[in-house]
């Protein structure tokens, strides 16, 4: 390569990656765009978001290669995940010729996987065939991740059928994009089950029998939400009975000594919450003399032929 090589290949633009949203961070870290919404809020919006690349920037000849290689690509995934079907249903149905502890055993010596792996392949497999041929071509487009976690007994069937329609609908689908849509609705569909469920542990600790996760969960949840409301209830409590003191000592101050006992009072004051209170009306009554008084300075100017001051200045300036 000589030097005028050198220097063109040093001066051409790096061209810029294409990003997925969905990609970006890893999954949990919040992270604010300019509407505001955090990571996992746009993870949740990319499963019915259509995805797909700009070409205009870029001249037609990459363009070209670029779709071609893209095709070639998710010709390659489909025949992966055509494996991983086929060797999820032969590992089905070999299973039961082994004894308890000697699945894994067998997995790692003849198939250089571990128990876990064979567990994504037969789940993917059982969840693939008993799919309706229109569903199944649609989950053949998805990443391998993505179809273990719809594939799994734990993810809710709405969070399958509103990915699979986004799919068949050529979005693109990310695995965060799609665990985050089950986080959320896992969350929703607990908290709903959470007064049930706390109801039920409850009962089985009064009668001492043992709790399940989910109802030791929910019993927490329960207790947690109950203490936050009596802390609330207990503050609004406290902040009513300031003001309601703070109120009643600036009466008797008033009546007894005016303006010129408050500030004196005030500084004496040990409860932040009273003081405070008592604070803002000391300052309602100092706004409403100083309007007092650039009221009858404006009568008074009027009544010896002078131009009056206005009382928002008078006010600006007093402040």
């Amino acid at each position: 390569m000589n030097s005028k090589q050198k220097t063109a290949t040093a001066a051409r633009p790096t061209p810029k990656q294409p990003t997925l949203p969905g990609l970006e961070m890893p999954l949990g870290v919040a992270r604010p765009n300019q509407s505001g919404d955090s990571y996992m809020d746009q993870a949740v919006q990319t499963i019915m978001t259509p995805v797909r690349f700009d070409y205009t920037a870029i001249d037609e000849t990459a363009a070209s290669q670029l779709k071609e290689a893209a095709g070639r690509v998710r010709a390659i995934s489909r025949r992966i995940f055509t494996d991983i079907i086929e060797a999820g249903r032969r590992l089905s149905a070999v299973k039961h010729y082994l004894k308890h502890g000697q699945f894994n055993k067998w997995l790692q010596a003849e198939c250089g996987i571990n128990d876990r792996t064979a567990r994504y392949y037969m789940v993917a497999a059982n969840f693939y065939d008993s799919l309706p041929a229109e569903k199944s071509a649609t989950v053949a487009d998805l990443p391998p991740a993505t179809v273990y976690l719809l594939a799994s007994p734990s993810t809710p069937e709405s969070v399958r059928t509103e990915v699979l329609e986004a799919a068949s609908k050529g979005n693109i689908v990310t695995t965060e994009a799609a665990r985050a849509r089950v986080a959320e609705v896992k969350t929703e569909e607990h908290k709903a089950q959470v007064p049930a469920l706390a109801s039920a542990a409850r009962k089985k600790k009064r009668a001492g029998e043992p709790l399940t996760r989910r109802e030791a969960s929910a019993l927490a949840d329960k207790r947690a939400e109950e203490r936050r409301t009596k802390e609330a209830k207990e503050r609004e409590l406290i902040e009513r009975q300031a003001k309601e003191s703070a109120a009643a000592l600036f009466t008797k101050l008033m009546e007894a000594g005016g303006m010129d006992l408050l500030d004196q009072v005030m500084a004496c004051m040990d409860d932040f919450t009273q003081r405070r209170h008592f604070h803002s009306a000391v300052e309602v009554e100092r706004s409403k003399r100083r309007s007092a008084d650039s009221r009858a300075a404006s009568q008074s100017a009027v009544g010896e032929g002078e131009e009056p001051e206005s009382s928002g200045g008078y006010n600006q300036i007093a402040a």
